[in-house]
């Protein structure tokens, strides 16, 4: 009983800060991503304005 106890005092933390960490760096990869598609929109308004003139 107490090996079952201690396994899942360790367990349990250890996966919620893998699950925290995941979330953290999906949120970072979000982030990036929407950067990436303003640069990409202001690279692409920037061409159809030099075009333009």
């Amino acid at each position: 009983m107490f090996r079952f106890l201690h396994s899942v005092s360790v367990g349990v933390p250890k996966i919620f800060a893998y699950f925290s960490c995941f979330l953290y760096e999906l949120s970072l990869l979000e982030r990036v991503l929407k950067d990436f598609k303003r640069i990409k929109n202001a690279i692409s308004y920037a061409r159809e304005e030099y075009f333009q003139t």
